[in-house]
């Protein structure tokens, strides 16, 4: 049982992990076209 245990926790913290790339990466994409929209000033990361 704890192994299964430790396995969904493996599991669960990989999804978080995906989870939250994808958000940082949408995050960066969400920011640029802002920046590239608005012609205020260049994206600089």
């Amino acid at each position: 049982m704890l192994q299964r245990l430790h396995d969904h926790f493996v599991y669960l913290d990989e999804q978080i992990k995906q989870l939250d790339k994808e958000l940082a990466d949408n995050d960066l994409g969400r920011r640029c076209l802002r920046e590239t929209r608005g012609g205020s000033k260049p994206f600089k990361g």
